[in-house]
């Protein structure tokens, strides 16, 4: 290995994870009120509220540019989720959930998480929590912003499984998106819904981690995969819905 590329190796990895993005747009839109008194007036057997314990979402964030191979694929998990579902017997149109989720406790690069999407290099321990730091503070700007507000509104079943509109009020911004998941009775009065979507961290205003010309970069669109579990309330019993 000649010395340049000696230098630019570890300089590139450093930058990959410690180089500051670029801070979103001003804010357009405050986060909604949570809806709870829409739910309180619809039949009690078809409430189930969030198990925030047993649910979890999780990003996949991929780098890109010809110099990818210097950098690292990300994974973050967020398991602060609360709210409430509406599952509406028959009839998926009139079924409709409003979740919360605390931008605050998002954790990055858990190892069993790494481990789990096959991620190809092994961030340090402080590049990890570079990584953490740029998330928050300039990414998601969680000092101004400190949750994500999803609403979800059944459409129709299919063969592929449960159609849905996703509306997603992040930073400021709304994004509607079409969605596919699937639902599963469990016991003891419980369900499972299951799914994936991607989106573009550009639509809410987030510019994607470049340098060296772009030479480096962390690619605009992030997949998502959720694991929500719900459950019906017990008696006097409400769901939580976030702070």
């Amino acid at each position: 290995m000649n010395r340049w590329l000696a230098f630019l190796i570890p300089l590139v990895g450093l930058l990959a994870c410690s180089q500051p993005q670029i801070p979103a747009e001003a804010p357009e839109q405050a986060l909604p009120a949570f809806p709870i008194e829409t739910y309180e007036h619809e039949p009690i057997d078809q409430i189930y509220c969030v198990d925030e314990q047993k649910s979890q979402v999780e990003i996949l964030v991929r780098r890109g540019g010809t110099l990818a191979r210097f950098g690292h694929d990300h994974v973050v998990v967020a398991r602060d989720l609360h709210g409430v579902v509406l599952k509406a017997s028959g009839m998926p149109s009139n079924s409709r959930a409003d979740l919360r989720l605390d931008l605050r406790t998002l954790i990055v690069d858990e190892p069993e998480l790494r481990g789990k999407y096959a991620l190809d290099t092994q961030p340090t321990t402080s590049d990890i929590t570079r990584t953490s730091e740029n998330l928050q503070e300039k990414v998601l700007n969680t000092s101004t912003w400190k949750e994500v507000h999803l609403h979800l509104d059944g459409k129709n079943e299919t063969s592929s499984g449960l159609k849905a509109g996703l509306t997603i009020y992040l930073h400021g911004k709304v994004l509607d998106l079409p969605i596919v998941f699937q639902l599963e009775e469990l016991d003891r009065g419980r369900i499972l819904a299951q799914g994936e979507f991607s989106l573009l961290q550009s639509d809410f205003g987030i510019e994607p981690f470049s340098v060296l010309g772009g030479g480096l970069q962390v690619k605009d669109r992030v997949q998502v995969f959720f694991h929500v579990e719900a459950q019906k309330p017990g008696p006097a019993q409400r769901c939580s819905i976030g702070t």
